[in-house]
């Protein structure tokens, strides 16, 4: 908590966005991930590592510069939204089923995260799923349920019509996804939000 307070109030932490400060570590919420169920040091970001530490009672920062525009910086403002829109998060697996999709049609949800397997696959029954979502108007982020790596814009994309969610895992792609819809459901700017936030 001491080193929360330190980092929050050092002046190198302005402008970096959300931070995250456990065990003399600090990272960038966008990349931190919960990764162990009951370890007190389980926030990590695996493929990016963390942005500085704290050494004795010195906050040092290994990066001057956050790539992405976060918090103050975007475009959102929800202080007039009543409610986000509703988006599901739905885990590929083997043998999963189109059905799944059908139920978060029918729940009135107006977007949809696939945790894929991978980067880059969605089953044969994802895929039926996902197009009955895209014709009823509901927009499809392909996310990946592993942990780490990003998940880039392919011609499936857009030929099908997915956004993709880049490093942001499911989780994330929902909020932000959430947030998007607020805007707008234009797909080009959906995926504008995903590069630039």
């Amino acid at each position: 908590m001491y080193n929360g307070v330190k980092v929050a109030c050092n002046k190198e932490s302005h402008g970096k966005g959300i931070l995250v400060v456990l065990g003399d570590r600090i990272g960038s919420a966008r990349y931190m991930t919960k990764t162990h169920a009951t370890t007190v040091d389980t926030f990590k970001a695996l493929e990016q590592g963390c942005i500085g530490s704290i050494v004795g009672s010195d906050v040092h920062f290994f990066y001057k510069d956050i790539t992405y525009l976060h918090t103050t910086e975007t475009i959102f403002d929800i202080t007039s939204v009543q409610q986000l829109p509703k988006v599901s998060i739905i885990y590929a697996h083997q043998g999963d089923e189109s059905f799944l999709y059908d139920a978060v049609i029918q729940s009135g949800a107006k977007g949809i995260v696939i945790a894929t397997t991978g980067g880059y696959t969605l089953s044969k029954e994802a895929a039926i799923g996902a197009r009955n979502a895209l014709n009823n108007d509901i927009v499809v982020v392909r996310s990946s349920r592993l942990s780490s790596g990003v998940v880039s814009l392919t011609h499936m994309d857009t030929h099908h019509g997915y956004i993709v969610a880049e490093a942001l895992n499911p989780q994330k792609a929902r909020m932000l996804l959430m947030l998007a819809l607020t805007k707008t459901n234009d797909k080009e700017d959906i995926q504008q939000f995903f590069c630039t936030y």
